[in-house]
Protein backbone atom coordinates (compact mmCIF):
# COMPACT_ATOMS: atom_id res chain seq x y z
CA UNK A 1 0.00 0.00 0.00
CA UNK A 2 2.86 2.41 0.71
CA UNK A 3 4.43 1.78 -2.70
CA UNK A 4 1.30 2.59 -4.75
CA UNK A 5 0.50 6.29 -4.71
CA UNK A 6 -2.30 6.23 -7.28
CA UNK A 7 -4.49 3.81 -9.22
CA UNK A 8 -6.47 4.80 -12.30
CA UNK A 9 -9.40 2.62 -13.33
CA UNK A 10 -9.97 2.81 -17.09
CA UNK A 11 -13.60 2.33 -18.09
CA UNK A 12 -15.43 2.71 -21.39
CA UNK A 13 -18.65 4.62 -20.90
CA UNK A 14 -20.63 1.70 -22.36
CA UNK A 15 -19.45 -0.46 -19.47
CA UNK A 16 -20.95 1.81 -16.81
CA UNK A 17 -24.18 0.49 -15.36
CA UNK A 18 -25.90 0.49 -11.99
CA UNK A 19 -24.53 -2.99 -11.33
CA UNK A 20 -20.95 -2.02 -12.23
CA UNK A 21 -21.11 1.10 -10.07
CA UNK A 22 -22.49 -0.91 -7.12
CA UNK A 23 -19.69 -3.49 -7.45
CA UNK A 24 -17.01 -0.79 -7.66
CA UNK A 25 -18.50 1.02 -4.68
CA UNK A 26 -18.49 -2.15 -2.58
CA UNK A 27 -14.90 -2.92 -3.60
CA UNK A 28 -13.75 0.57 -2.64
CA UNK A 29 -15.52 0.46 0.73
CA UNK A 30 -13.91 -2.90 1.52
CA UNK A 31 -10.40 -1.72 0.57
CA UNK A 32 -9.90 1.66 2.23
CA UNK A 33 -6.29 2.73 2.35
CA UNK A 34 -3.83 5.47 1.35
CA UNK A 35 -3.67 5.32 -2.47
CA UNK A 36 -5.44 7.96 -4.56
CA UNK A 37 -8.32 6.69 -6.69
CA UNK A 38 -8.73 8.02 -10.23
CA UNK A 39 -11.20 7.08 -12.97
CA UNK A 40 -10.56 7.45 -16.68
CA UNK A 41 -13.86 7.32 -18.58
CA UNK A 42 -13.74 7.21 -22.35
CA UNK A 43 -16.16 6.80 -25.24
CA UNK A 44 -16.16 3.67 -27.37
CA UNK A 45 -14.75 5.53 -30.36
CA UNK A 46 -12.05 7.11 -28.12
CA UNK A 47 -13.04 10.62 -29.14
CA UNK A 48 -13.96 11.64 -25.61
CA UNK A 49 -11.80 11.03 -22.57
CA UNK A 50 -12.28 12.40 -19.05
CA UNK A 51 -10.27 11.78 -15.90
CA UNK A 52 -11.95 12.03 -12.50
CA UNK A 53 -10.64 11.48 -9.01
CA UNK A 54 -12.11 10.84 -5.62
CA UNK A 55 -11.24 13.54 -3.12
CA UNK A 56 -12.72 11.80 -0.11
CA UNK A 57 -11.93 8.14 -0.81
CA UNK A 58 -8.53 6.48 -0.85
CA UNK A 59 -8.00 2.82 -1.57
CA UNK A 60 -5.71 -0.01 -0.50
CA UNK A 61 -4.25 -1.57 -3.64
CA UNK A 62 -3.63 -5.26 -2.89
CA UNK A 63 -3.50 -8.53 -4.82
CA UNK A 64 -7.11 -9.44 -4.01
CA UNK A 65 -8.39 -6.11 -5.35
CA UNK A 66 -6.25 -6.38 -8.51
CA UNK A 67 -7.51 -9.92 -9.12
CA UNK A 68 -11.10 -8.74 -8.66
CA UNK A 69 -10.60 -5.87 -11.12
CA UNK A 70 -9.05 -8.05 -13.82
CA UNK A 71 -10.90 -11.35 -13.44
CA UNK A 72 -14.38 -10.45 -12.19
CA UNK A 73 -14.99 -6.90 -13.41
CA UNK A 74 -12.76 -6.87 -16.53
CA UNK A 75 -11.49 -3.38 -15.75
CA UNK A 76 -8.17 -2.10 -17.04
CA UNK A 77 -6.08 -0.01 -14.68
CA UNK A 78 -2.80 1.84 -14.30
CA UNK A 79 -0.78 1.92 -11.11
CA UNK A 80 1.47 4.93 -10.48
Amino acid sequence: DKLVSKITLQLPISMLSDTMIAELSAMVKNNTGNSLLYFQIFSDDSSTNIELFSRSTKINVNKQMIDNLTNNLNINFKIN
